[in-house]
């Protein structure tokens, strides 16, 4: 087994306690970067962090084919961008059809093009700290609505 420090939030940890101790941990001080808050916490406000450096929505992503199942589309966006990206269990309807030819490859324009081809029951709402995707349509006070 190995020693305690060798885990990466024992890392983090470490670069935590310095930067307090100088003064300069101008955020939260549980950890760096946005953190995923959990599905019920989607409706809160959100931290300064996040406020202050929210996802950039337009952030690029490679190799997404110009057909896929709406399923596969998902879980290679959830792998390569460096933000939250929740969306509810498919189901069967992972294996509809996304036409993504002449669709500009960012996380948004891909994004919206999962969601149209999962229907109007389904939304996407764009959150300081990523997107979510689920089959309910509810108003997220401190995110946009994407779809539909």
């Amino acid at each position: 087994m190995f020693d305690e420090s060798w885990r990466t939030s024992a890392n983090e940890s470490l670069l935590i306690k310095q930067f307090k101790e100088r003064g300069e941990c101008k955020w939260s001080g549980t950890g760096f970067g946005p953190k995923d808050p959990g599905k019920e916490r989607d409706t809160t406000r959100p931290s300064w962090f996040d406020n202050t450096y929210p996802v950039r929505d337009d952030w690029p992503v490679e190799d997404i084919p110009d057909q896929a199942a709406v399923g596969d589309v998902l879980r290679l966006l959830k792998n390569q961008l460096p933000f939250l990206v929740r969306y509810e269990k498919l189901g069967k309807a992972a294996t509809l059809p996304v036409k993504l030819k002449g669709v500009p490859r960012n996380a948004r324009a891909v994004l919206l093009k999962c969601a149209e081809a999962l229907g109007l029951n389904w939304q996407l709402t764009l959150l300081k700290n990523g997107f979510i995707l689920y089959p309910v349509l509810k108003d997220f006070k401190f995110g946009t609505r994407l779809y539909p």
